[in-house]
């Protein structure tokens, strides 16, 4: 529990000048929480956060929300569902590439999960991705940023009701690729911009690419420019 206050100046009866402190209490917000100065050891909570996202994404409770507080992570593979996953308010969270995973985060065989204010940033494997998601539905990425991919933004194959909505995608091969199975995908408002790198020769510098769809995908809203080959091999 946090206390602030607001102090009151008021007059007694008599003229004389008095103070009173008003506090005002607030409630840390409600969820799990996982901290770089944290341990897996630890309940997941404010004070004694877990340490690692895929420990974390493991054991938050069913329907909750984990909040990542500030700083660096490395990604996790998950067929979690009924989960949310976003920044703590105020502060800037990263999830970077770690080296030897394709997908810096996967989503397999899950339902209704949600990623928001997030950075996903420097996965430099070939066919790389921030955030690759299969055989899976109801699944909204929101207003996080995917930068620095030699790969692939956000990939989905075989999706039913997935919202890519509101992200900042820049400084990779292919912003947004769909795959095969695309039930109600919605691609919204997303700014996808100086996506110029190389993944291969036939899907390099691209926005959003639609990769033998089968099923209605709306894309709308979205701003896009300065995704073109700049004939620098990576």
């Amino acid at each position: 529990v946090v206390a602030n206050g607001l102090m009151g100046n008021f007059q007694a009866g008599n003229g004389d000048p008095y103070q009173i402190f008003l506090p005002i209490i607030q409630n840390p917000v409600s969820g799990s929480y996982v901290s770089n100065a944290g341990s897996d050891s630890n309940p997941g909570t404010l004070a004694a956060p877990w340490r690692t996202l895929q420990f974390a994404v493991d054991h938050a409770p069913v329907g909750g929300t984990l909040f990542a507080r500030g700083g660096e992570f490395t990604g996790f593979d998950t067929s979690r569902s009924n989960l949310t996953l976003r920044s703590y308010p105020g502060e800037s969270v990263a999830i970077r590439g770690n080296g030897s995973d394709t997908y810096t985060v996967a989503i397999r065989n899950a339902t209704n999960f949600q990623i928001t204010g997030i950075n996903f940033q420097n996965n430099q494997l070939q066919y790389s991705a921030g955030i690759f998601i299969e055989n899976s539905t109801g699944i909204t990425i929101r207003n996080n940023i995917f930068s620095n991919h030699r790969g692939f933004g956000v990939v989905t194959k075989n999706v039913t009701d997935i919202s890519i909505q509101g992200n900042d995608i820049y400084n990779n091969a292919n912003a947004i690729e769909i795959r095969y199975g695309s039930q109600n995908v919605q691609i919204l408002n997303n700014s996808i911009h100086d996506n110029t790198r190389d993944v291969d020769g036939g899907r390099s510098a691209i926005g959003i690419t639609l990769y033998y769809t089968s099923g209605p995908v709306l894309i709308s809203g979205n701003r896009l420019w300065g995704n073109h080959t700049v004939e620098v091999p990576d």
